[in-house]
């Protein structure tokens, strides 16, 4: 006598674009359709397959599984993690750490800790979309420094860069498929007038400053207008008092600096 697979756990075998998938019914009145799909086999000879679930209907999970089959033939298949935004950016920024230099790390580990992972660190990695994107930016411009006021739109830039870097080695690591970052525009950074000082205002901060040990610090930063970091560089070895000339050769910059 013939038995037949109960009804609950019947199953539909599909070939799609190159490989075999499996639909799945429900198995319990409240769950959901699924999928299986073979991903060849590893070094060791051993079967991979894939199995994704929690599909309302049969005809979202034949749709899913023909999308992932058709990206296994590609080349460009990615398979689903539980991995968050959090998990992820928090492994990138150590092995981020040999490819920067350390002002430069640590100031992306900064970021991600301020403005990113506070808003996008609990969502799924692979449902990251340029929506979430789009409205963390609104969210950063609207109330991302610490005291809740907006933050300027240099700063979500920033931010932007940093969370675009990291997404696009997810891609290139397989970890997803693609970078929801490259798709979403940065915001406009609204046009402000330059405010400086006048020769007599520059001249009364100087005559205020009185025998304070930096005046020859403070002069040098009102003249040519050098940064921060070129100024606290400057050796007496850069500068040709016969001749008048200053150069600049390096920058100094401190890391974890506590403000």
């Amino acid at each position: 006598m013939k038995v037949g697979l109960p009804s609950t756990i019947r199953r539909r075998t599909t070939s799609v674009v190159g490989g075999t998938g499996t639909i799945r019914k429900p198995r319990y009145a409240n769950g959901g359709w699924s999928y299986r799909i073979d991903l060849g086999y590893d070094d060791g000879g051993q079967r991979r397959q894939q199995q994704v679930g929690g599909f309302r209907t049969k005809r979202e999970a034949e749709a899913a599984m023909s999308e992932a089959l058709a990206g296994l033939h590609r080349g460009s298949y990615v398979a689903p993690t539980r991995q968050t935004v959090r998990q992820f950016l928090e492994a990138w920024i150590v092995t981020a750490k040999s490819e920067l230099a350390i002002t430069a790390w640590t100031n992306y580990s900064e970021v991600l800790d301020r403005y990113v992972l506070p808003h996008l660190g609990g969502k799924p990695l692979t449902d990251l979309s340029p929506i979430d994107i789009k409205k963390w930016h609104g969210d950063l411009l609207d109330h991302g420094r610490k005291d809740g006021t907006p933050l300027a739109a240099n700063s979500v830039k920033l931010a932007h860069r940093v969370l675009h870097r990291a997404l696009a080695d997810g891609v290139r690591w397989n970890v997803i498929a693609n970078n929801p970052a490259s798709s979403v525009r940065l915001p406009k950074q609204p046009h402000r007038e330059m405010e400086v000082w006048t020769p007599e205002q520059a001249a009364s901060f100087l005559a205020d400053l009185g025998d304070d040990r930096l005046v020859p610090l403070w002069t040098v930063a009102l003249d040519p207008g050098m940064r921060r970091g070129e100024l606290a560089g400057l050796r007496w070895s850069d500068i040709d008092l016969n001749d008048a000339v200053l150069t600049v050769s390096q920058q100094r910059t401190a890391a974890n600096y506590e403000r």
